[in-house]
């Protein structure tokens, strides 16, 4: 079977901060006009070239409702990133990261690459949380913080490229071939119907 390179990665934070507008506009270049809470979770998959190499982004989008937190810890065990999200314009959204890097601390690897993005710039006018506070945070967390729009296409690229770039990081090929990679799971469709076939005749004959 073939090898496949994937990178997986988990975009948490808390519940209308963005989270699905973000991966739509990443991986498909869309911005839903409506907004559609999600359920449990859902992915993506965006390619990526690294040298040649192509690899493919799984985005894994999780809904920012607590009954389904622990669906989500599960998925934080295989993950290779992670995208923290807020609303500057909602500064309890901005708490509620400390509660989601606290839930990634303890049941994640402690591998993983992380940033951290204040989503909706669009709405400068309504911010409640500074850029300043966003950076300082980040500084004492060691993670690299991003300011983006979904809406107006503003930095998604920069931010999730870069925490691409971040997982790939010093890497050769046969080191991320050897951590990233998966055998494919296809089945021969074709030759599974021919076997059918054959098994039927076999019975009609009585062999």
């Amino acid at each position: 079977m073939a090898e496949e390179i994937i990178i997986k990665i988990l975009i948490l934070g808390d519940s209308n901060v963005g989270k699905t507008s973000l991966l739509l506009k990443y991986a498909d270049n869309f911005f839903p006009d409506s907004h559609v809470a999600t359920i449990g979770i859902d992915y993506k998959v965006k390619p990526y070239n690294y040298n040649g190499l192509e690899i493919k982004m799984q985005l894994w989008d999780t809904s920012g409702q607590e009954r389904f937190r622990s669906v989500t810890h599960n998925f934080l065990k295989n993950a290779h990133g992670i995208v923290y999200v807020y609303d500057i314009t909602n500064k309890k959204s901005f708490e509620g990261v400390k509660d989601w890097l606290k839930d990634s601390e303890n049941n994640g690897s402690g591998r993983e690459k992380k940033i951290l993005i204040g989503n909706k710039i669009d709405l400068d006018r309504k911010r409640e949380v500074s850029q300043e506070t966003l950076e300082k945070f980040g500084n004492k967390k060691k993670i690299p913080t991003f300011e983006v729009s979904a809406k107006a296409n503003i930095n998604v690229n920069e931010a999730f490229d870069y925490l691409a770039k971040l997982i790939t990081k010093d890497k050769t090929k046969e080191q991320i071939i050897a951590e990233f990679g998966e055998k494919e799971n296809k089945i021969n469709i074709s030759r599974k119907k021919s076997n059918s076939k054959e098994t039927k005749k076999k019975q009609c004959c009585g062999k």
